[in-house]
């Protein structure tokens, strides 16, 4: 009986010997039929890694390029916003909030960035650019 593996890229079945060796290639994750395939399917997972890296760099630079802009308070609620918290899952750890929402058009430069509570930013959502109806109403 014979059995075949499909390349990511461009669908075509290969290793149609035996099961055997196709299981083995698919636990090995032999994901695409050739070279040229894998090089025109994009960045490996080093090359990706690297973009993460400078991504999490690009972060750090905006936030301490908001913190100079705006201070350190949160552009919804005007409380403090406490960045010697190390939780990302806290409520009161500080983000990014974007002014004008990535889904309604906006983009990451820092005219369009605040800094905000988690907490607020998630109660915001998409709602366009201002304060909710009470701004003191976020963190109840």
């Amino acid at each position: 009986m014979t059995a075949g593996v499909t390349c990511k890229r461009c669908g075509t079945v290969f290793c149609v010997d035996t099961e055997e060796d196709c299981f083995y290639l698919s636990r090995a994750r032999v994901l695409y039929c050739s070279k040229a395939c894998k090089r025109k399917a994009g960045p490996g997972f080093r090359a990706q890694r690297r973009e993460r890296r400078k991504s999490t760099a690009k972060v750090r630079n905006q936030v301490s390029a908001l913190r100079k802009r705006d201070g350190d308070d949160c552009w919804l609620c005007l409380l403090p916003i406490d960045f010697a918290i190390a939780d990302i899952n806290d409520p009161m750890h500080g983000s990014r909030d974007h002014v004008l929402p990535r889904a309604l058009g906006g983009d990451g430069t820092v005219a369009n960035l605040r800094l905000a509570h988690r907490h607020c930013n998630t109660r915001r959502g998409q709602e366009a650019a201002g304060l909710s109806a009470a701004g003191a109403d976020l963190h109840a």
